[in-house]
């Protein structure tokens, strides 16, 4: 069984050795942070070693045991000494876990600027696809593109102009056997219904052909 060993003393009258550090290392091993210490130091300056103003040594055991047996822990606000529920700040960085499974990590939050492109690239897509199904129809014959209906829209409107203003020789007739206004009327309105039922009938001949109106 091994004993622990006895503490450093002084070979000439057998007093323990004191562990002097300066405050840089006193926080590191204390793990408490420099102004902690200084403001400790400023409540017990008989705990300060140094002979030299503005610097700090002490003897670790010695502040160890005094913030031990005089801070009082629960007090809050500006205290020399650290809260009980406190974290002491740790030493070095924690080491990352390499082994860890990334695609078990928590996946973080998405920012607003994360979802104004994921807004984009999804309206993008949803273009993408609408035109290769107007692509698709277009080669099924499932719809005539634009220009095709502008130019039928044209003919069929030239024809019916055609229609219109074409003379014929029979209204003019009717036209000039009468002088009543009202009877003038009804021969026009009759002719252009006539006129009218005819060219809709044209159309729908020519759109059963498939050819252009």
């Amino acid at each position: 069984m091994q004993h622990p060993h006895p503490p450093a003393t002084d070979g000439r009258n057998g007093a323990q050795r004191r562990n002097i550090v300066d405050g840089a290392e006193a926080a590191r091993v204390l793990g408490l942070h420099r102004s902690t210490i200084t403001r400790y130091l400023n409540t017990h300056p008989e705990l300060n070693h140094a002979r030299e103003p503005g610097r700090i040594a002490l003897d670790l055991e010695e502040f160890r045991r005094h913030r031990d047996e005089n801070v009082n822990r629960l007090m809050t606000g500006n205290h020399a000494g650290r809260l009980f529920d406190e974290a002491r700040p740790p030493l070095r960085p924690a080491a990352r876990d390499d082994t860890e499974d990334d695609d078990t990590a928590e996946a973080e939050p998405a920012g607003p600027q994360d979802q104004t492109v994921a807004r984009l690239r999804a309206r993008a897509e949803l273009i993408k696809l609408n035109r290769l199904e107007r692509e698709e129809a277009v080669e099924l014959g499932a719809l005539t593109p634009v220009a095709e209906v502008d130019q039928a829209t044209g003919e069929a409107l030239t024809k019916l102009r055609d229609a219109l203003m074409s003379p014929d020789l029979d209204l003019c007739e009717k036209l000039a056997a009468t002088t009543d206004a009202g009877e003038v009327a009804t021969i026009l309105r009759d002719a252009n219904r006539a006129a009218l039922t005819k060219l809709a009938e044209d159309f729908e001949n020519d759109a059963e052909r498939g050819d252009p109106a």
